[in-house]
């Protein structure tokens, strides 16, 4: 169920791998890769491919930056982009 972000609906990147899982593809991967990593921030690229189609997504984060960012910044930098690329 998307949620409120700002006025927007906003599709969770769990829900967008739930609905490529879904979907009539026959071949389907998703890779990511750390671009970038130092003690400040991370950026990372997913690609995904869907039968024959490639996408990418780069995300950054910064350490400490949120909440989240304090303890999981490379977990959410990886779910930001395989969102992105989604």
């Amino acid at each position: 169920m998307p949620i409120n972000i700002h006025g927007k609906e906003y599709v969770t990147c769990s829900e967008r791998i739930q609905m490529l899982h879904q979907a009539d593809y026959t071949e389907i991967s998703i890779d990511t890769e750390i671009l970038h990593n130092d003690d400040k921030s991370i950026i990372m690229k997913a690609t995904i491919e869907i039968d024959g189609n490639t996408y990418t997504g780069i995300a950054q984060e910064t350490k400490g930056s949120s909440n989240i960012n304090t303890t999981s910044w490379a977990e959410n930098c990886e779910t930001s982009s395989v969102g992105r690329a989604l």
